[in-house]
């Protein structure tokens, strides 16, 4: 996965040079292309999010239609400030993700499925779970954080899908677990700082974490 992740990066990278040297030899005006197109990568970014990773839903459903939103404003389709728009955007995503967490109640560290979402907020969730098997953990300019130390593994192992855009996601796993990890990080970090050293059973319980890190950290460890 590092190997695709590199990979990626040094398209985009390959991508951005073609972009500037055709808008500074004046074939092709990127910058004017890029003032109004720009909400398209939200799209994109929330898009493959539905598409892809169908667990993070909330997350990926906010950008499409931040995206589109701003998309009908830099187009001059929505006679509205920019400015005001994002304001008012966020203050939306705040209030989704303040309702999402309030459906969980009390019970949401219980639950053997659990759904985070921290949209410039704080989510910490220790799970009591008796058969894990998994779920979403999505942060966006916020802070998400998961100890799953006192948790107990399905005995079919469980998948935790991630996205982290400008923000942190933890995940605190115990010792015994074995612990698989297939994230892409896009100028950000997706660690896993768990001990490989360690001689496991093997029926050991096994947890797989996926996700993307752009701009963000997304870490797994023991403490």
């Amino acid at each position: 996965m590092v190997d695709r992740s590199r990979a990626i990066f040094g398209i985009l990278l390959v991508l951005a040079g073609v972009a500037f040297l055709l808008n500074s030899t004046g074939i092709i005006p990127i910058g004017s292309l890029i003032g109004n197109w720009w909400p398209l990568i939200l799209i994109a970014i929330g898009g493959y999010m539905l598409l892809i990773r169908p667990g993070s839903i909330l997350g990926g459903t906010i950008l499409v239609i931040s995206g589109g939103v701003l998309l009908l404003a830099t187009l001059d389709v929505l006679d509205i400030a920019i400015w005001q728009l994002i304001i008012a955007l966020v203050l939306i995503s705040i209030g989704l993700s303040l309702v999402f967490r309030g459906l969980g109640g009390g019970k949401a560290d219980h639950s053997n499925q659990l759904t985070l979402v921290g949209v410039l907020s704080e989510q910490k969730i220790r799970s009591e779970a008796t058969k894990f098997d998994g779920g979403s953990l999505t942060s966006v300019l916020g802070e998400v954080k998961l100890d799953l130390r006192n948790a107990q593994l399905h005995p079919d192992g469980a998948v935790i899908d991630t996205f982290c855009l400008l923000g942190d996601i933890t995940i605190f796993v115990p010792r015994g677990w074995r612990v698989h990890v297939n994230g892409m990080p896009i100028l950000g970090d997706f660690e896993d700082n768990t001990d490989h050293g360690q001689e496991l059973p093997a029926n050991a319980p096994a947890i797989t974490i996926t996700g993307v890190s752009i701009l963000a950290d997304i870490d797994i460890k023991h403490a």
